[in-house]
């Protein structure tokens, strides 16, 4: 049996298409993009958080308490990074382009399999850390 790490993936603000403006993703096409995503890196849905960093109107959504629980964040997007690296100088997280049909990053099979592979190995080198600890992407 695998042990999965309580894994936190933060996006960028919630869109109209968002089934639920608390929950990051759902009801929108970057979702299905997603759950493929998270199938790809072997990682248990149970396990897996979905945040916004920011509100609908832009003014940034409190998050603390999930970094707090998890010990693996994956940004997805430049936006989602920036806050994390602004606001949370001391997090650690992995990076990934942003699951969104219009991404050119997303239309290059070679590389959304390396960025999957590169995620995966960081996220498993998270497991059996405390909560408090972050580990460094390779």
């Amino acid at each position: 049996m695998r042990l999965h790490p309580h894994t936190l993936i933060v996006g960028d603000r919630p869109t109209a298409e968002n089934a639920h403006q608390e929950v990051a993703f759902v009801g929108t096409k970057s979702y299905r993009a997603l759950l493929r995503w998270i199938g790809a890196m072997d990682l248990d849905l149970h396990m897996v958080t979905l945040v916004n960093a920011f509100n609908s109107d832009g003014s940034p959504r409190f998050i603390e308490h999930h970094l707090g629980l998890c010990p693996c964040v994956i940004a997805l997007g430049n936006a989602a990074a920036k806050r994390l690296t602004k606001d949370y100088p001391g997090v650690r997280f992995f990076t990934l382009p942003h699951p969104s049909g219009l991404n050119r990053h997303n239309n290059d099979e070679i590389f959304l399999k390396r960025a999957l592979r590169d995620c995966k190995k960081y996220v498993y080198s998270t497991v059996g850390t405390a909560s408090g600890e972050r580990v460094v992407a390779p």
